[in-house]
C-alpha cells in the first residue's frame, strides 16, 4: 500500500508558534503574605569561643610564608633554567 508524501500547508510554514503563560504563573502574581521573621544564628558572649588562638595564627602565618618562599624559589629556578637554554 502506497503512502502519499506529506506536503506542508502554507499556513504551517509561515506562522510562528505562539506561547501563552499559564493562568496561575508564579512570575506574575504578587506575594500575598510576608514571611515570618526567624532567628538566623545564636550569638554567644563567651570570650573563649572556637578559634585557632595565637599559636594557630603563628602556624598559619608560617605556612603562608613557607608557600610564598617556595613559589619565589621556583620562579628564580625556572628563570635561570630558561635563560641557560636560550
Amino acid at each position: 500500500m502506497a503512502v502519499p508524501a506529506a506536503t506542508p500547508s502554507p499556513s504551517s510554514t509561515t506562522s510562528a508558534p505562539t506561547f501563552s503563560a499559564p493562568a496561575e504563573s508564579g512570575w506574575t502574581t504578587p506575594i500575598g503574605s510576608a514571611a515570618e521573621p526567624t532567628q538566623a544564628a545564636v550569638v554567644s558572649a563567651e570570650d573563649n569561643g572556637p578559634g585557632v588562638g595565637i599559636f594557630g595564627l603563628l602556624v598559619l602565618m608560617g605556612g603562608v610564608l613557607l608557600v610564598g618562599l617556595g613559589g619565589l624559589a621556583f620562579a628564580f629556578w625556572i628563570r635561570n633554567r630558561l635563560a641557560s637554554h636560550w
